[in-house]
């Protein structure tokens, strides 16, 4: 049995034991997020009581004792504007700090605090509203706070100083006061040792970095970890002659260095290997560095385990992964030859998760992670440790990263096109991680699995193609934003675009909804809440054309079509003084659908439209639902059978008016609502309408 249970193992190039209890563990946290992950589960479960009973009942168990540790997980909520507690850490120079108190931890932003890490302090502000997303792929803020054991926010903090303390960050805060000591090299010193990037230009070196695919180069990770641990262990060993000495000083330099990192996980993952890998030596086990890795799993996911739900935890080990099984199937190999390797194999393993920042990956990663890191790994990073410990070389490593930084430049200028590609679905990125397994591991058919990998690839990248469907989307955003998109992806409108956020929610949820490109965007009238977000849409997508209240007459009066829309801008009446009244108004038609665009217009507007065809089975409402708008005669010559009312949960005039919402009810809409709903996405496939709600 144990040597089918290796066979097992070797065919999917394992080494080690502890891998299979992580397996289940890994297993058991996806499935408690996605249900279909129980099946994949238990087959693996009836594999191993195949193969061999012993590793079967250790995975049970395993596996039960996580799944208490996760269901009795909690983080505990904060909603009060007042805390009395201890700073854990301070980042962002001093304008963020981490307050533990009361058993809860809590982010406060301030202007500026004179405290240090471990001072006992009493914090008076304004707490955040937590909030759903409320738009589809939108970044879960929630769900990240939890993640990382956060239960609320405090903003415009007065932070008051009632004690003293001390406290192992100050270790940080020692490191960030010499990284402010240098002049020109302090953003890429504070980038590269700490994963401070806001001294980074976004759209400089770090933008082409995040474009070509190599951004990780400028977060600690494992490399940072290793490289600096190896340099302190060899250099003891040299000095000390004594390997006990130079591995016990490579793990406190390890973990210190984690430290300063403030546990982030990639470098917790490294500083964990290192010291299993130590302990391994020192007691002369038979565990493989794998099983090192592993047990780090492990270790994380037994202290969070909501550390899965993490970008940076999940890169973290499947690169990390990607690493040790190149080095353990591939020794005697070249280096060159294991860099190629495990660049290949950590883009393939990581590509349905970094392809979710921009919607796409560039087809030369691979290559460039092979010059980038390698560059990284034995010149820039080694450089900046040394400028760090040693200040007169700065011109020499400013020398260095103005090079790098040309090269990363030139490369994004030459390989200016990238592959669109986002992995929306939970389905797909289930299917694509078993194939990927099969076919890294299956003994057979691994061509056939790799062609059915790459057939998926080209689906995920076809999607909008494919669908057969039409969507009219409506998001819950500050103001007004709605999607209209024909079926096969002939035609897609987008009709205002909100308020700007800095999460560029709009932005991350048009990606996920495989927009390619906007053939029009419509902005109704120069109100933020309407055009906000326009600059970041614009940055992100191609337009094919840009109509405003400006510029409409070169459309308007004439229907014209895009794709199996047609679309009608209604001209204006005459001069209007508010800017309220000059928004476009237009119809829509899709599918079966007439849907009637509003803006802003108010009674006076409306009374002057009555006189047109306004016809409609579909209102989005003027105006937020404001009792200044929705007059009867205006309802009456619309004779809608829906309503949609765009307005936020927590916008500042109390819209809609519940006078407005009894009058669309009385003249027999349905009335949907974003600010109960969140987005509103009605799908159209051949005569039939489903809804569908993001809350």
């Amino acid at each position: 049995m144990k040597a089918r249970l290796k066979q097992f193992d070797r065919t999917w190039c394992l080494e080690g034991t502890l891998h299979r209890p992580a397996l289940v563990v890994l297993g058991v946290a996806l499935a408690v997020w996605f249900w279909p992950v129980w099946v994949v589960l238990g087959w693996l479960m009836v594999r191993f009581f195949g193969l061999d009973k012993k590793v079967f009942l250790i995975a049970i168990v395993v596996g039960l004792c996580f799944f208490l540790r996760h269901a009795t997980h909690t983080v505990k909520p904060f909603e009060s504007a007042s805390l009395t507690g201890t700073v854990v850490r301070i980042e962002r120079e001093g304008t963020r700090l981490l307050i533990q108190g009361d058993g809860v931890r809590v982010w406060v932003y301030v202007e500026s605090a004179d405290v240090r890490a471990g001072d006992l302090v009493h914090v008076v502000g304004r707490p955040a509203r937590l909030e759903s997303r409320g738009l589809p792929y939108a970044f879960d803020y929630i769900s990240y706070l939890e993640a990382v054991g956060i239960g609320g926010v405090i903003y415009d903090a007065e932070v008051e100083r009632l004690e003293c303390g001390t406290s192992v960050y100050r270790l940080r805060e020692a490191v960030e006061r010499r990284v402010k000591g240098f002049d020109e090299a302090r953003p890429f010193l504070a980038a590269l040792l700490m994963a401070e990037r806001e001294g980074i230009d976004e759209t400089g070196v770090l933008g082409h970095a995040r474009f070509l695919g190599v951004a990780h180069v400028f977060a600690i990770s494992g490399l940072h970890v290793t490289l600096l641990a190896g340099l302190v262990g060899k250099a003891v060993k040299r000095v000390t002659k004594r390997d006990g000495i130079a591995e016990v000083s490579a793990v406190v330099v390890a973990l210190l260095y984690a430290l300063v990192a403030t546990f982030s996980p990639s470098a917790l993952r490294a500083a964990m290997v290192v010291g299993f890998v130590v302990l391994a030596r020192r007691f002369n086990t038979k565990h493989t560095t794998f099983d090192a890795l592993s047990m780090a799993f492990l270790v994380s996911m037994f202290i969070n385990p909501l550390a899965i739900r993490l970008v940076a935890f999940q890169l973290s080990f499947l690169v990390a992964s990607s690493i040790v099984l190149v080095r353990e199937t591939m020794k005697g190999k070249t280096a060159m030859a294991q860099a190629w390797r495990v660049s290949v194999l950590a883009f393939l393993a990581t590509v349905p998760i970094i392809s979710a920042f921009e919607a796409a990956v560039h087809p030369f990663t691979v290559v460039f992670n092979v010059a980038v890191v390698g560059a990284m790994s034995t010149l820039v990073l080694p450089l900046a440790f040394l400028t760090f410990a040693m200040p007169m070389i700065e011109p020499l490593f400013m020398i260095v990263t103005t090079v790098f930084e040309t090269m990363l430049e030139a490369l994004a200028t030459v390989f200016s096109w990238r592959i669109r590609l986002y992995f929306s679905s939970s389905w797909t990125r289930l299917l694509y991680y078993g194939l990927f397994v099969l076919a890294h591991g299956a003994s057979r058919h691994r061509k056939r699995y790799a062609a059915m990998l790459g057939l998926l690839v080209v689906i995920v990248h076809m999607t909008p193609y494919l669908d057969p469907r039409s969507h009219a989307i409506f998001f819950h955003v500050h103001g007004d934003a709605a999607l209209l998109r024909d079926r096969h992806n002939r035609c897609t409108v987008l009709i205002d675009t909100g308020e700007a956020d800095a999460q560029e929610s709009l932005v991350q949820s048009l990606r996920g909804l495989h927009v390619t490109r906007l053939d029009y965007v419509f902005i109704s009238h120069r109100h933020t809440d309407h055009y906000g977000a326009y600059e970041s849409v614009a940055n992100a997508f191609p337009i094919g054309k840009t109509i405003t209240n400006v510029n409409q007459t070169k459309v308007e009066g004439e229907p014209f079509s895009c794709g199996n829309m047609v679309i009608y801008v209604f001209p204006m009446e005459g001069e209007y003084a508010g800017e309220n009244d000059r928004s476009t108004v237009m119809k829509i038609w899709l599918e079966d659908e007439v849907f009637l665009f509003t803006g802003d217009i108010e009674g006076k507007r409306e009374a002057a439209m009555l006189d047109e065809d306004l016809r409609a089975t579909f209102l989005k409402v003027a105006h937020h639902g404001s009792i200044t708008s929705s007059h009867p005669d205006f309802l009456t010559r619309v004779g809608a059978r829906d309503a949609l009312i765009s307005t936020h949960r927590h916008n500042r005039f109390n819209h809609p008016s519940s006078v407005v919402v009894d009058r669309l009810t009385a003249h027999g809409m349905v009335v949907h609502r974003t600010d109960q709903e969140g987005t509103v996405w009605f799908r159209y496939f051949f005569g039939s309408r489903t809804k569908n709600t993001v809350p």
